[in-house]
């Protein structure tokens, strides 16, 4: 090799180290900014633009309502609501209709809801256990009158030799007249309405809280003290806790001698035993508390009219 094709050998080796220092210098300037990309600022921006393209994906899953869709959707809310109140109004009227209807049916004579009815033996044992008490049957004797029970309805035929003033006074006191709710006398036979169990402890505790208010002796202040006559009426029944109230009516219920007889009433229901456990409601059943007032009668008032002018006539003139 000529010293002229060495040197330019040694020039291409320089230039040639020079190229490749400055790519690498190249090379570790790029693996630096590719290795600062994760720094905070960076990650933050990243964050934040996250943020941003997931709001906007919500925007636009959840389109803005227009005008006219905001009106129709107040439309069909309107609908829903009166749709809503006449469902309402309509259950209501059923059961307004379904009370109605047991009350007509329970106004049918005895005899007729006694037909209607299936036989029912249970009815039928508890019924006799109280008919033996009123006609004193042994034991093992035969009974002097004959049952049959359809539904809470009975029908007794009693044997014609005995006295029916004698048994139908049995039957209708003490303790029997709360085994039934009412009773037909016809000449086929006699029909009981029994009571149910609850039914039955729900008159006895009705009569037992009347029975109090009898022998409260504020009441016999009250009609002493009342200026008035007539009368009033008291009923027992349950508030939504279960606590019995005394309720009065009748004319004098708002005169002085209803004013007086509040209070002794408000004692009595807070003297009173509790309510049985089984018992939901009290029957209506009345107690007629009468009033013979202190003060005169009044005057009979003249009503004008013809009768009043024929008097008039008919009177004796003086001279």
């Amino acid at each position: 090799m000529t010293s002229a094709a060495h040197s330019a050998i040694v020039r291409v080796m320089k230039h040639a180290r020079g190229w490749a220092a400055a790519l690498v210098a190249s090379l570790g300037f790029n693996v630096y900014l590719l290795a600062t990309r994760g720094s905070e600022p960076e990650a933050a921006a990243t964050a934040a633009d996250v943020k941003a393209r997931a709001a906007a994906a919500e925007r636009a899953e959840i389109p803005t309502a227009t005008p006219r869709q905001g009106a129709v959707s107040a439309e069909v809310a309107a609908e829903h609501r009166v749709a809503s109140e006449e469902a309402e109004r309509a259950a209501d009227l059923a059961a307004e209709l379904a009370k109605a209807q047991a009350e007509l049916a329970r106004s049918r004579p005895l005899n007729q809801r006694y037909e209607d009815a299936d036989r029912t033996p249970a009815v039928e044992s508890s019924t006799v256990a109280m008919l033996d008490k009123v006609f004193q049957v042994a034991p093992g004797a035969k009974r002097p009158y004959t049952l049959e029970c359809h539904g809470q309805i009975c029908k007794l035929v009693v044997d014609d030799n005995l006295n029916p003033d004698v048994w139908m006074e049995a039957l209708q006191g003490g303790d029997n007249r709360f085994s039934y709710r009412s009773a037909a006398f016809t000449p086929t036979g006699e029909y009981l309405e029994m009571n149910t169990s609850e039914e039955e402890a729900a008159s006895r505790y009705t009569a037992s809280v009347l029975e109090l208010l009898g022998r409260a002796p504020g009441l016999e202040d009250c009609k002493r003290r009342s200026p008035t006559s007539g009368h009033v009426a008291v009923h027992a029944e349950l508030d939504a806790s279960r606590r019995v109230q005394l309720i009065q009516d009748g004319p004098l219920a708002d005169q002085a001698f209803g004013v007086c007889l509040a209070p002794v009433l408000a004692q009595v229901a807070a003297q009173a035993p509790a309510v049985p456990a089984n018992v939901r409601t009290l029957p209506v059943r009345n107690l007629m508390i009468n009033v013979r007032g202190s003060a005169p009668a009044a005057p009979p008032v003249e009503r004008r009219g013809e009768p009043a002018r024929l008097a008039r006539s008919l009177a004796p003139r003086t001279r």
